[in-house]
């Protein structure tokens, strides 16, 4: 996940790198960290963005990209929901 996180990832190839199948990752994975492996995989993300948002003026749009988010509304919302706030308003609380 962390050498991966800014490209599209599946869970079948996930689940084939460990040698499992698809089913069987998943719930193993939901047993052994208390998540899914997305919302572990999109919160790794918005880490990555919040680095990004207090230490670099790289626009949200193209720090949702990088960080491995495919659409800009959609990192909003996952954002939002993970940090209770939106990308802009981090980036300007985190920069006083």
């Amino acid at each position: 996940m962390i050498t991966n996180y800014q490209r599209s990832i599946s869970l079948d190839e996930v689940a084939q790198y460990i040698g499992m199948n698809r089913s069987s990752f998943c719930s193993f994975y939901k047993r052994e960290k208390g998540k899914t492996f997305f919302t572990d995989l999109n919160e790794y993300r918005v880490d990555c963005s919040c680095m990004m948002l207090r230490e670099t003026n790289i626009p949200i749009s193209d720090i949702c990209f990088a960080a491995g988010f495919n659409d800009v509304p959609h990192f909003n919302r996952t954002f939002k929901k993970i940090k209770g706030q939106s990308p802009n308003n981090y980036r300007n609380n985190s920069c006083k």
